[in-house]
């Protein structure tokens, strides 16, 4: 029987630094491990918390919606004026007579300025 093994000792540093030797191993043979596999972790991440606050906004928004009453929904006011249909039709009447009535005036030029803008150019 043979008590004493040829194996060498490995200690506990030198175990370590073999895992990360091989670890480099396996990252220079699959560049996706150092790039792709990051970048999706943090983009799919990021979805899942986005969704997450988004969902927790919503349900906060739907908890501050009060009912409201049949005025407040079609936006009628309580105190609004009595409409009479006599003097309605009468200011209508107003403003078509004052748009039959009106006169084109001309504003009068500054001293020095010519009568057509364009003859100026050329």
């Amino acid at each position: 029987m043979n008590y004493f093994t040829r194996e060498k000792y490995i200690s506990n540093t030198s175990k370590i630094s073999q895992k990360i030797i091989q670890l480099n191993k396996t990252i220079h043979k699959y560049p996706f491990l150092l790039f792709g596999m990051p970048f999706i972790t943090i983009i799919l991440g990021g979805a899942y918390v986005l969704s997450i606050s988004q969902q927790f906004r919503y349900d906060s928004r739907d908890q501050k919606i009060t009912q409201i009453s049949e005025e407040q929904a079609l936006g009628i006011k309580k105190n609004r004026r009595k409409i009479n249909i006599k003097d309605e039709y009468y200011k209508l009447q107003m403003n078509e007579m004052m748009l039959d009535n009106w006169e084109q005036v001309r504003v009068k030029r500054f001293p020095g300025e010519p009568e057509n803008i364009l003859s100026s150019h050329s």
